[in-house]
């Protein structure tokens, strides 16, 4: 079965440090639940974060690779508070426009408290049998 390809949607202008850090916390929760992760972080990393903030022009060409990978994902994960972000509602209208499927911030929250809690019912299970 192929694993469902997630992009990582969210703000981050105006949010400290560029909301870098729930981005990660949230591509390495659903690589965990078995996602394959596209993240704009990890995008904006590769040719430089710097260079990124500093170049209009790279700046764009960035914003229309990751729209491009959208395209290519099976789902998008909203980030709280993606409603205040211009770029993340384009990101979201790119990915209904392609018919994904949308998962909100508490949806991966809730897969993972349900994927945390599986080895610790399965050991209460095995505790109480007989032998």
């Amino acid at each position: 079965m192929r694993k469902t390809k997630l992009f990582i949607s969210g703000p981050m202008t105006g949010i400290p440090h560029y909301n870098v850090e729930n981005f990660n916390r949230y591509a390495e929760m659903a690589r965990k639940l078995g996602y394959r992760v596209v993240n704009p972080v990890e995008m904006a990393r590769r040719i430089g974060i710097k260079k990124v903030l500093s170049d209009k022009k790279v700046f764009k060409k960035l914003i229309e690779a990751e729209l491009e990978a959208i395209k290519d994902c099976d789902a998008i994960l909203m980030l709280d508070w993606w409603q205040n972000s211009p770029g993340a509602k384009k990101e979201l209208r790119v990915a209904l426009g392609v018919r994904l499927d949308v998962k909100l911030q508490h949806d991966i929250e809730m897969e993972w408290l349900n994927f945390e809690r599986v080895p610790f019912l399965s050991k209460a299970k095995k505790s109480t049998r007989r032998a």
